[in-house]
C-alpha cells in the first residue's frame, strides 16, 4: 500500500449521510494509509470506525476564520489539511 494520508469531511448538514455512503466507507482505509477527520466531524457522523484517526487542530484562528464562510466540520477539516 502506497503510504498516504487523507482528511475527509462528508458535508452532513448540506444533504445529510446518503445510504450508498454507508456502503464504501470502508474502501479508505484499503486505499489511505492514514484517513484523519478533526472532531467536529467524527461528532457529525455520530458513528465509530477503529481505523479512522480524530486529531485537533492548532490552529484556532483559522477554525474560526473559516467558520464565517463553512460548516465547523469544514473549517476544522480545512485547517487540518493545511
Amino acid at each position: 500500500m502506497i503510504q498516504r494520508t487523507i482528511f475527509i469531511y462528508y458535508p452532513l448538514k448540506r444533504g445529510g449521510f446518503k445510504p450508498q455512503f454507508f456502503g464504501k466507507i470502508d474502501l479508505l482505509p484499503q486505499m489511505f494509509s492514514q484517513v484523519i477527520i478533526p472532531p467536529e466531524v467524527q461528532k457529525e457522523f455520530g458513528i465509530y470506525f477503529s481505523w479512522l484517526i480524530v486529531k485537533s487542530t492548532q490552529n484556532i484562528g483559522m477554525v474560526n476564520s473559516l467558520k464565517l464562510v463553512v460548516d465547523d466540520g469544514e473549517a476544522e477539516a480545512i485547517t487540518l489539511a493545511y
